[in-house]
């Protein structure tokens, strides 16, 4: 069984002196020592095993097991592992946020400063804290090597040989495709809400339905785990087209469930063929062009049939706060096909359900979590107002 002291020797044996060198602007103005374990996004590449992993593998599992069995609650896909430098003030805008946190060697000093649990001590101990607020490294003096397990943002977005390669080759247990996400990091929720089960389960059974006929939309808030979108439909349906980037589709207990992926801006739309059991995918980038965008989107809308089922949602803002009015070409035709229309507010949630009968849109605050479900008796729609609203709604 691993220990620090293990895993000091370890490190001293198969590296010495001789550590791999990163470059990490955001931490560093020079080049450090460090490598990263498990999970990592090479620029302009799609997510994949790093390096460092493939070619010490097992420095690699020894690392993993090691945190698994010192922290068994822990939820990771990387591992960032450093040695000797003390990281300036930074906030790790690529990671999901939930952070572990422990140094070994000998040194005195180098704590953690964060910003929302003021100063830790990870040389005592595995240390709990959101990467998403600034922290940085206080100074030290001595050899510090640090731990950092964490979630990156594209956990769920690998190619399904590395998701075998991470979980059954190095243990790592967060690290999924197809946009699939882990019970403990759905939405991928800041760690004031990760941290708390029943709230996460509470958010997750309201996305369930007792009717098995059931057409279901879900979104939250920005201020809700920064945004989030899921759909249900019953029966097992499949991509029209090309696999689209924005969203994974999951076939479960005789219904299929749409995921959208975390901050995509603009809305998301699904048009859904309950004959041939297809759904075609459309994202329309509002946020980016209101005006252009939207009467791409009005004339689009008009090329659905009238016997298909429309959904409409978001999964960070449809538009930017101060495009609160969408086009009056789109609003006439979203107003025909789902009755009155809300206005828009920047970083709100939106599920809206068209059925060949008729459609409802349902839209709150930042900070709500809505949910729409449409069967033979009609629409039924719910809103929630949850407390711990992590994130701030401005920018």
């Amino acid at each position: 069984m691993e220990s620090d002291a293990s895993v000091l020797k370890l490190l001293h044996q198969r590296l010495g002196e001789k550590w791999p060198r990163q470059v990490r602007p955001n931490v560093s103005d020079a080049p450090v020592q460090g490598f990263v374990i498990g999970v990592t996004v090479p620029k302009y590449s799609p997510p994949t095993v790093s390096a460092f992993t493939r070619a010490h593998p097992e420095i690699s599992r020894r690392i993993v097991a090691w945190i698994r069995r010192s922290v068994p609650d822990a939820v990771f896909s990387s591992v960032q592992v450093n040695r000797n430098y003390a990281a300036k003030r930074h906030t790790d805008a690529n990671n999901v946020g939930p952070s572990w946190i422990h140094s070994i060697g000998r040194h005195t000093g180098g704590k953690l400063w964060t910003e929302d649990r003021g100063v830790l001590d990870p040389k005592r101990r595995w240390a709990l804290f959101d990467g998403n607020f600034q922290h940085e490294t206080l100074p030290f003096s001595g050899e510090r090597i640090s731990f950092i397990a964490f979630t990156s943002r594209a956990y769920n977005r690998l190619q399904p040989p590395a998701v075998s390669e991470l979980r059954a080759g190095y243990g790592i247990n967060a690290a999924f495709s197809n946009f699939e996400e882990h019970p403990m990091l759905r939405g991928l929720a800041p760690m004031t809400q990760l941290v708390n089960v029943e709230e996460v389960k509470r958010r997750d059974a309201m996305f369930d339905s007792e009717d098995s006929n059931a057409f279901v939309a879900f979104s939250t808030g920005y201020n809700v785990g920064r945004g989030k979108a899921m759909l249900r439909l019953p029966g097992n349906y499949t991509w029209e087209g090309e696999i689209p980037p924005f969203a994974g589709l999951h076939k479960m207990n005789g219904a299929s469930r749409i995921i959208v992926a975390p901050n995509r801006t603009g809305l998301i739309c699904f048009v859904c063929n309950p004959t041939e059991r297809t759904v075609l995918p459309k994202r329309f980038y509002l946020y980016h062009n209101n005006e252009v965008e939207g009467q791409k989107m009005a004339r689009w809308l008009e090329t659905i049939p009238s016997n298909a089922v429309v959904f409409i949602t978001v999964s960070d803002t449809a538009v930017k706060k101060s495009d609160g009015v969408l086009p009056a070409a789109l609003m006439g035709k979203l107003t025909q096909m789902f009755g009155p229309i809300p206005p828009v507010r920047y970083r709100a949630p939106i599920a809206a359900i068209k059925l060949p009968g008729g459609g409802k849109w349902v839209t709150g605050t930042p900070s709500e979590v809505v949910r729409l479900e449409a069967n033979r008796e009609g629409f039924h729609e719910f809103r929630d107002l949850l407390s711990r609203a992590s994130a701030s709604a401005e920018p």
